[in-house]
């Protein structure tokens, strides 16, 4: 049976279609490595980035003078000692270094450190003050990923303070008040605990910067194509426009995700990050995130044609992106927290940082869904421009 378009349908058909989807993949692939400069690029750019930002500052401060510390804090205690703790970390003293926020909970102080929003996490459970009261230590918790964080000291100077007497005589108490014991537990959070350390932060962040760039290889595919009227001889080729794009975006997400694997063995062997998690979701995340870049790179092929543009748009859409997910640069604006709901880097981000460091599995769920729908969305666009422009 023939359709109106001249491609024939039915079982043969759908198996001719198959084998030569296939076959437009593996040569898409095998034209890919024969450009191999590219290629080399694409790995060892992320790779080099990885070593400055990750690997060469790792356990060194690098704030500016001009720049304030992050952090947030959240108390479940109710009692006097809490709320001293409260007026000390909001005074007008702290705020000229830290930038202090209050968490709402527990859990989102923890998912913000986790996700590098901020620098620490301070947190004072509910028997905070009882256990002053009675003389014991503190008992106040540091959650963060550099062990070297300024905050212990800015937590430890409040505790020198309150055993002086000053602030105790604050709270006009009487009798057995206790004394502010160095109780600080600073967890220092790692790769073998609950948040990443730099290198591993700077090797997820990193890879989604560069592997974005597959959305250039794949634009200049289809712009290469027009420029050397291949695009013609395809029209009066005996083979489907759609299987003809849908061949080229599989080759070329393939080609991407191996970039990808490669820089995850050697990250993971030389630098030693950490890729502990469920590697199979590891790898769905990045085959899931190659696809949306490889499409998207399509897309603006067949809509542009021109690669200069397509590379200003790429780097353009790669930057605005990646901040607006405030990825490693602390909190967003209101824009930028709603781009952010369409950013393949928030999503990959977040599906990686949960899987990896016994995060939460919604989010990981979530994250893939999102992943999983970007891809499908910017596919179905890639073909149905391929359809109509007959690449």
């Amino acid at each position: 049976m023939k359709a109106g378009f001249g491609y024939e349908f039915g079982k043969k058909g759908a198996g001719r279609d198959t084998m030569k989807l296939l076959s437009v993949a593996y040569y898409t692939v095998l034209r890919n490595i024969r450009d191999w400069k590219y290629l080399i690029l694409l790995v060892m750019a992320p790779i080099v980035t990885i070593l400055i930002t990750g690997v060469g500052t790792e356990g060194v401060n690098l704030y500016k003078l001009t720049e304030k510390v992050k952090i947030a804090y959240f108390s479940e205690d109710t009692g006097n000692f809490a709320q001293e703790f409260e007026d000390f970390i909001s005074s007008e003293q702290v705020s000229k270094s830290f930038e202090v926020k209050k968490a709402d909970s527990y859990q989102t102080g923890m998912d913000k450190v986790k996700e590098g929003k901020i620098e620490a996490f301070i947190y004072l459970d509910g028997s905070f003050t009882a256990r002053i009261q009675r003389g014991n230590n503190a008992g106040i918790k540091i959650y963060s990923a550099n062990s070297m964080s300024p905050v212990k000291p800015l937590v430890e100077s409040f505790i020198n303070s309150a055993n002086t007497g000053i602030a105790i005589a604050k709270l006009g108490k009487t009798g057995n008040t206790g004394v502010l014991q160095s109780g600080i537990k600073n967890m220092a959070l790692s790769s073998t605990g609950t948040a990443p350390r730099d290198r591993d932060k700077w090797t997820y962040f990193n890879m989604l910067i560069f592997l974005f760039y597959g959305a250039i290889m794949s634009g200049f595919a289809i712009t290469s194509e027009y420029k050397n009227n291949i695009h013609t001889r395809l029209n009066t080729a005996p083979i489907n426009p759609l299987v003809s794009i849908t061949g080229k975006n599989i080759g070329q997400t393939v080609t991407v995700f191996m970039c990808a694997v490669v820089i995850i063995l050697f990250t993971g062997l030389v630098f030693e990050s950490d890729w502990s998690g469920n590697i199979g979701i590891i790898l769905l995340v990045y085959l899931l995130y190659s696809a949306i870049a490889v499409c998207l790179g399509s897309i603006l092929g067949l809509l542009v044609r021109k690669i200069s543009i397509i590379v200003l748009v790429i780097i353009t859409l790669d930057a605005l992106l990646f901040n607006a997910s405030g990825l490693g640069w602390g909190e967003s604006g209101d824009f930028a927290l709603n781009l952010s709901l369409i950013s393949p880097h928030h999503y990959a981000a977040e599906a990686l940082i949960n899987n990896i460091f016994d995060g939460s599995s919604e989010k990981i769920n979530s994250s893939l869904i999102a992943l999983a729908a970007g891809a499908f969305v910017m596919a179905a666009l890639s073909l149905i421009l391929g359809r109509r422009k007959a690449v």
